[in-house]
């Protein structure tokens, strides 16, 4: 668990499925939800299948505010054979720019070498995300490559950038 990793602002600790109605107040957001690979909460119901499902993939957490109010949610991804993963994040749209899903990524990044020996991260975002480049580039990912119409949804094409950290020991 990565409850123990946490900022002076945010925390990263697990999301358990009974919070599935904040998590639905925050992902029902279509401009959210631009940005992600699935398309807007439609219900309560589909929320909990989300959490449950990332809860078993693992290393799926929620991000707190440290008065314990849950503004998004965060995943890494790992291989463990090839001692790589990577990043996904989501944001409360009231709290975009204020440097939180900064903070996040610190955290998991923090969280992947500590706990499996991380020597590369990846991170991938819609081209049309700049926000979620910034907060890549300022976690010190560089640009890989740019893959034309690798997303679709909704019957639109959209590009994703990919981006990469190198861990050092």
């Amino acid at each position: 668990m990565v409850s123990n990793e946490s900022k002076e602002r945010i925390r990263l600790d697990f999301l358990p499925v009974s919070l599935a109605p904040q998590e639905y107040a925050i992902f029902k957001n279509p401009n959210l939800s631009r940005f992600t690979k699935h398309g807007p909460f439609t219900d309560l119901k589909t929320t909990q299948a989300f959490i449950a499902r990332h809860n078993q993939s693992g290393n799926f957490f929620g991000i707190y505010l440290q008065n314990g109010e849950l503004i998004g949610n965060c995943q890494l991804v790992v291989n463990q054979n090839a001692k790589t993963g990577e990043v996904a994040y989501g944001i409360a749209e009231e709290y975009w720019g204020m440097g939180y899903g900064t903070e996040a990524l610190q955290l998991l990044l923090a969280y992947g070498k500590r706990t499996y020996a991380l020597k590369q991260i990846i991170g991938v975002c819609a081209a049309m995300n700049v926000a979620s480049q910034k907060v890549l580039q300022k976690n010190g990912f560089h640009y890989v490559r740019v893959e034309k119409n690798a997303l679709q949804k909704f019957d639109v094409a959209y590009d994703l950038i990919y981006f990469e950290k190198t861990l050092s020991n």
